[in-house]
């Protein structure tokens, strides 16, 4: 029974000692394991922080195409401003072109105008010149009738 009871003995301590390797197995995985989720934590930790980052980033962009949107909003506003500006400057050239026509016509008028008055004036120019002439004449024929009157007096 002494043999029985060491082997039994044997026996407990064969099994002990593979519990204890199987325990000391059982500590190293789940050492690893608490690494592991240790590592796990981190990275969520780390998703976490990119998450908060990336909130942060789709806000900012948010905001950038809020900003966008009201600038395109303007721009659309100036462009109609600038339409409506663009068909003032048209009547007013549009307007500006009949002007210059009827200006053009009342020139044309004016050139004629200033043709007959040129040759009117020509015409005047001479006879004038005719006019001067003729009084250099008759002041000529004057003296000369003022001469013989003195030399028809001076005879008396």
């Amino acid at each position: 029974m002494e043999n029985e009871i060491l082997d039994m003995l044997k026996s407990i301590h064969q099994s002990n000692l593979s519990l204890k390797e199987e325990f000391h197995s059982l500590k190293e995985e789940f050492h690893s394991l608490k690494e592991e989720f240790h590592s796990l934590k981190e990275d969520v930790h780390s998703l976490k922080d990119d998450v908060y980052l990336l909130k942060d980033d789709v806000h900012s962009l948010k905001d950038d195409v809020y900003l966008l949107k009201d600038d395109v909003h303007s721009l659309k506003d100036d462009v109609c401003s600038l339409k409506v500006g663009q068909s003032n400057i048209i009547n007013r050239l549009d307007a500006i072109e009949d002007g210059m026509t009827v200006l053009g016509k009342k020139t044309d008028g004016i050139a004629e105008q200033t043709a007959d008055l040129l040759e009117f004036r020509t015409d005047m120019v001479d006879r004038v010149d005719g006019i001067r002439d003729d009084l250099s004449m008759v002041e000529f024929v004057t003296a000369n009738n003022f001469r013989d009157i003195a030399k028809l007096k001076a005879i008396k």
